[in-house]
């Protein structure tokens, strides 16, 4: 099956037999990495390999630099930045990284080594930001907090990502491995599936055009329940879903459509029928939403009639009910009750994308520019407590896990692991990032990324859906961490991801795990899901049960 090929070929990668290794072992050498009939191999192409940075746009005054990174033994010659996937392994003195295909430049000592890992951090700054890398610039995009922190050469201080250990066991890859050869496939035709939504009760959800499918939660698997209804509006107009969550302990579903987005459609699933439509609207204009969430991770499973909104330059708490505490019945004229948030001028550049909410509210906000920002669980809404620098690639979506203490935030290059709370060195107190700054005392952000052999491997596709294990309960802990990526998906050990020392760093010089698990389909993954932590496979053992939508197949 899948995951036994990407096995092969992990194990093929690590022990890539080295060709031509006459080189001279004193020089910078570049090597490529070539599949043959018997495996993948590296092969040395030079030794020496002269490498240089060189600025695209040096005759053009009037434009910003553009950095490129040029090695003419390989004729390399790629822009600096995300799309490189370039990744330094300190131990071994070599970077690897993406130039139409995989390079490997291997230092002869750790002073080159960091030399050019500093040129390049350097080079990526620029290139990103748009401005010279220098002290004032750094706090100018980064703030002062962070400017001393983030692109440099990964001997910052890892500050507070030590975490106690609190007795549970780590998943075991044995484990792992016997859930993958026990998966189960549910087939189905007509319209490809487009979203999933996972159920805290007895049931789970997929889309498919303008339709929605019910699911049985079992233990370890879901079972197609052959129950289906059409997404009609109570005007007769098809509705092609973009987001949906589960609400009113699970007995309703609020959907955006493709087709209006200023509109939020209620959906009865008992009855299997659209029975509502209201208009978002403030001081009497509408409104469009491009994201809706739950109140709270699990708000989902109780009888709230309030929700979360997403726009650009807008985050906004609806209420479904009426002024007088009603939940409002279908009218034409019917509208969504505005109760907190805040519209952000459109010069601001907040440019929002997603968000995400932990168990008890608090609220994260990512942004096409790479921003996060935290907002506590009051009602307004209206100020971010703390604002996390931007890495330069955009946040496309965004998991917070269930006590709130980590924020998972996708690009299509990486993920992003933040920790949102950390110790003052004066007062020795915990600090909440939802509730107040952790700009000055934050530890740096961890990247969980693929090796560039592998993106090769996975067709350079972006990453995708970066969530935790699907925790609701108070002191229970997330295991695992899925992002789905062309036709696999890929597991990260949490744990692992939390305490690993690992010298391997990427993007911003920052520490970059690359230890997963990768699982294959026959075609591209639509999502990657993990079931509620209630019908885990083995929930003693701590394991978790994931669920992946291809287009035309559901497998768990």
């Amino acid at each position: 099956m899948g995951a036994e090929q990407s096995g092969q070929v992990r194990a093929a990668l690590d022990g890539a037999e080295a060709e031509g290794s006459e080189g001279r072992a004193d020089a910078t050498q570049l090597w490529k990495l070539d599949k043959a009939r018997e495996g993948f191999r590296w092969l040395l192409v030079a030794s020496p390999a002269p490498h240089a940075f060189y600025d695209a746009n040096e005759d053009y005054e009037e434009r910003e630099r553009a950095w490129h990174l040029e090695v003419d033994a390989g004729d390399i010659d790629e822009r600096v930045d995300a799309t490189l996937r370039l990744n330094a392994e300190r131990s071994s003195l070599y970077v690897t990284f993406i130039a139409r295909e995989v390079w490997r430049l291997s230092f002869p000592t750790e002073g080159e080594f960091r030399a050019f890992c500093a040129a390049y951090q350097r080079k990526l700054f620029e290139n990103t930001y748009g401005v010279e890398d220098s002290r004032k610039n750094r706090e100018a995009v980064l703030g002062a907090d962070y400017a001393g922190r983030m692109y440099g050469e990964g001997e910052a201080e890892e500050m507070d990502w030590d975490e106690e250990e609190d007795g549970a066991s780590v998943a075991s890859d044995a484990s792992l491995e016997k859930q993958r050869d026990g998966q189960r496939a549910i087939e189905k035709a007509g319209s490809p599936i487009s979203l999933m939504k996972m159920g805290i009760g007895a049931n789970s959800f997929y889309m498919a055009g303008p339709s929605v499918s019910v699911l049985r939660n079992m233990e370890g698997r879901v079972q197609d329940k052959a129950v289906s209804f059409s997404l009609e509006s109570p005007s007769g107009e098809n509705i092609t879903p973009v987001k949906a969550i589960l609400a009113q302990g699970e007995k309703k579903m609020n959907i955006l459509g493709k087709e209006r987005t200023s509109t939020v459609y209620n959906a009865d699933i008992e009855t299997g029928k659209v029975v509502a439509e209201w208009e978002f609207q403030k001081d009497g204009v509408d409104v469009p939403m491009k994201e809706i969430t739950t109140e709270a991770k699990g708000a989902q499973a109780d009888d709230r009639s309030t929700f979360l909104g997403l726009d650009t330059n807008r985050l906004c708490r609806w209420d479904l009910r009426d002024p007088h505490g009603v939940v409002q019945e279908m009218t034409k004229d019917a509208i969504v009750e505005y109760v907190g948030g805040k519209d952000y001028a459109s010069g601001t550049g907040t440019k929002f994308t997603c968000m995400a909410t932990s168990g008890d509210g608090s609220v994260a906000v990512g942004s096409a520019d790479g921003k996060i920002r935290l907002y506590s669980n009051n009602l307004k809404l209206t100020r971010a407590a703390t604002q996390l620098p931007p890495l330069g690639p955009g946040i496309t979506e965004l998991d917070v896990s269930c006590d709130g203490k980590w924020v998972i935030g996708t690009t299509d290059q990486f993920l992003v692991l933040l920790k949102t709370t950390s110790k003052d060195p004066k007062t020795g107190q915990m600090v909440d990032g939802f509730k107040k700054s952790i700009a000055p005392i934050s530890a740096r952000p961890k990247l969980l990324a693929l090796k560039p052999e592998d993106a090769v491997l996975l067709g350079r596709k972006p990453l995708r859906h970066g969530r935790f294990t699907f925790v609701t309960e108070s002191g229970h802990q997330e295991r695992w961490i899925v992002a789905s990526c062309g036709n696999y998906s890929i597991l990260w050990n949490f744990r692992q991801a939390k305490t690993s020392k690992g010298d391997s760093t990427s993007h911003g010089g920052l520490q970059t795990i690359t230890k997963y698990h990768l699982v294959s389909q026959a075609e591209d993954v639509v999502d990657s899901q993990f079931m509620h932590e209630n019908y885990a496979a083995d929930r003693l053992g701590q394991q978790s049960s994931l669920v992946v939508a291809t287009k035309n197949k559901l497998l768990s």
